[in-house]
């Protein structure tokens, strides 16, 4: 029975980001909401706790504007950044980047104009804790980094899936040499080739930490002979678009245009590229499957 019951669980979960539209349950934002006012009174330890409480009620963040904190402004269901920031301003440095993650990898606050408070917050702790934050990521990575079936701990988020075009095939350099365990049968450089450009890593870690703009300005100039490097850079640029013309509403119209240029681009130079769901949001992986227009955000003012 309680196999069935999480599996059922597992089910609905699946079928909300898909629709991407999950609204969080009623107890989980009102834990979430008494954490936001105990974080807005300085109240650190509490205002985990009450964060803590609401994720074990619902843990998946939603962009959705549900929870009113304080005044009459709806603002979206985001425990694992809540708890970050409030782990952060306590000096508990490891826990703070593992929340921080965790919301990175959902990928919720990226969604929702409504999320900029709590995004400034985290800027500003990182600006005072840059270091411990920095040691404490580095150590989380290093205890997650033996797992390769896809934890959500995986450092490097936009490693391709498949072998690059080209990839090297070790032949033996002799007929009669059939041991593959041969020290000379595995040479380095190709797994060099192999890794990441530095420019995607980077593009990429400010995309997933909310800084669109300078993701967008780091790919700019990007160029690659490798077609799989190429996709994953448009890719990157693609969602950089998207989530600037989710912030700058004016000239929405503009960057969706160069999102779906953008799109086709990436397509072209690898036509298998898919958007992975563990750091992409839902809006967005929607727009790469068929570039259609997104559905507008909600008007927080609209009465």
């Amino acid at each position: 029975m309680v196999r069935l019951r999480l599996a059922l669980l597992c089910l609905l979960f699946a079928m909300a980001a898909a629709a991407g539209a999950a609204e969080p349950k009623a107890a989980a934002v009102r834990a979430y909401e008494r954490g936001a006012r105990e974080l807005e009174f300085g109240r650190f330890g509490e205002a985990a706790t009450a964060f803590e409480a609401a994720i074990a009620l619902d843990p998946v963040e939603s962009p959705q504007p549900v929870a009113r904190p304080s005044g009459m402004n709806f603002e979206p269901y985001l425990p694992h950044l809540a708890l970050g920031v409030a782990r952060c301003e306590g000096g508990d440095f490891p826990a703070a980047a593992a929340s921080f993650a965790e919301s990175d990898r959902q990928a919720a606050a990226r969604a929702s104009r409504g999320a900029a408070r709590l995004l400034l917050r985290r800027e500003e702790c990182r600006d005072r804790h840059r270091e411990s934050l920095r040691a404490a990521e580095e150590t989380r990575v290093l205890a997650t980094s033996p797992a390769v079936d896809g934890e959500p701990g995986a450092p490097t988020p936009i490693e391709s899936r498949q072998p690059e075009e080209g990839a090297l095939s070790i032949t033996p350099s002799a007929p009669e040499e059939v041991e593959p365990r041969e020290p000379l049968a595995a040479p380095t450089p190709p797994a060099v080739a192999d890794s990441p450009p530095e420019a995607l890593l980077r593009a990429a870690q400010e995309l997933f930490d909310g800084r669109p703009a300078r993701a967008y300005e780091i790919l700019e100039r990007f160029a690659s002979e490798r077609s799989r490097a190429r996709g994953q850079a448009h890719l990157l640029r693609a969602a950089a678009c998207f989530d600037l013309a989710r912030l700058d509403p004016d000239s929405a119209a503009d960057w969706f245009a160069r999102a779906r240029s953008e799109r086709l681009a990436a397509l072209r130079a690898a036509p298998a590229l898919v958007p992975d769901r563990r750091f992409f949001a839902p809006a967005f992986i929607e727009f790469f499957a068929d570039g259609a227009d997104p559905a507008p955000l909600p008007d927080l003012l609209a009465r």
